[in-house]
């Protein structure tokens, strides 16, 4: 052990004394075997989680379908957020054409278009603040059935959308062992 400890204080030394420049530190030495194991486990969770993450959300969605009231809930508020982005995007380019054509414009029609200019940014400021206020969408069933079997600080990542790593995959089918994956797993029990 005190011949390690010896080698390993020659290797801190001789970084110390490089300054910290990466041309000339000492060669590190790893071997085959601690390499492979590091780059297996990476390579066997990315498959893990490539292979299981859409498994588990199809299979907890397929068993804690939404419900119509959600449904339509979700399709009101998307079709209202659709409509204000559009009236918004709608507004801005109305307001840069009017840019454009304010300077380009006599003097005598700067004041109607600085009026209709303001009157546009007034329009906007209004859609922005319906855009703001419109609540999120609400979560579907089983994404809130997932949410039960992860800690709070996690919630926010375990979406529909998301890719799960292993640990979300892992508790969600633990939350869900007996009532869901067991019988995927009748074998082994």
């Amino acid at each position: 052990m005190g011949c390690t400890a010896s080698k390993n204080a020659e290797k801190y030394e001789a970084i110390a004394e490089a300054d910290h420049d990466p041309d000339n530190l000492p060669p590190m030495e790893i071997t085959l075997l601690d390499f492979l194991a590091g780059h297996m486990l990476r390579t066997a969770l990315f498959q893990f989680e490539d292979a299981m993450g859409p498994w588990v959300k199809a299979t907890m969605q397929q068993h804690f379908p939404d419900d119509p009231a959600t449904v339509a809930k979700a399709t009101a508020l998307e079709g209202q957020r659709c409509d204000l982005s559009r009236q918004q995007s709608e507004l801005s380019t109305r307001r840069d054409t009017l840019q454009k054509q304010l300077k380009s414009a006599a003097s005598k029609e700067r004041r109607d278009l600085h009026k209709q200019i303001r009157n546009v940014q007034s329009e906007w400021k209004e859609v922005t603040q319906k855009l703001a206020t419109l609540p999120p969408p609400p979560s579907p069933t089983w994404i809130e059935e997932c949410h039960k079997g992860i800690g709070r600080t996690m919630k926010p990542y375990v979406t529909a959308d998301s890719r799960w790593d292993a640990h979300v995959i892992v508790s969600v089918m633990r939350a869900h062992l007996r009532e869901i994956f067991s019988q995927y797993l009748e074998d082994h029990f």
